[in-house]
């Protein structure tokens, strides 16, 4: 009995990153692609825009305001100045990390 092949979609199907986490890049790149094909009218499954879905509960964006919402409080002002990097599209690097970057 032959088996039917998933279909393939637009965001990499069976692609993992190692940690599970996505890059915010990657859910950028998804959300244009899924606009653009709208855009031109084309069909679009129930399957591709659940893996939509499925990848920005993934990306990082999520992963780290779970970190804020579910980590220690004396972790929770670095973590959601972390988070507030990511929305923003910034990198927010401490002291210490860039006294190291310096020196080096």
């Amino acid at each position: 009995m032959a088996t039917k092949r998933p279909e393939t979609t637009l965001f990499g199907h069976g692609v993992q990153p190692e940690n599970g986490v996505v890059p915010l890049e990657n859910v950028h790149a998804a959300a244009a692609a899924l606009l653009h094909r709208v855009a031109e009218g084309g069909e679009i499954s129930i399957s591709v825009l659940r893996e939509f879905a499925g990848l920005v509960l993934r990306s990082e964006l999520v992963e780290a305001s779970r970190q804020v919402l579910e980590g220690p409080p004396e972790f929770a002002v670095r973590r959601a100045l972390e988070l507030a990097s990511l929305v923003l599209g910034v990198r927010v690097v401490d002291d210490a990390e860039e006294g190291k970057e310096g020196a080096g």
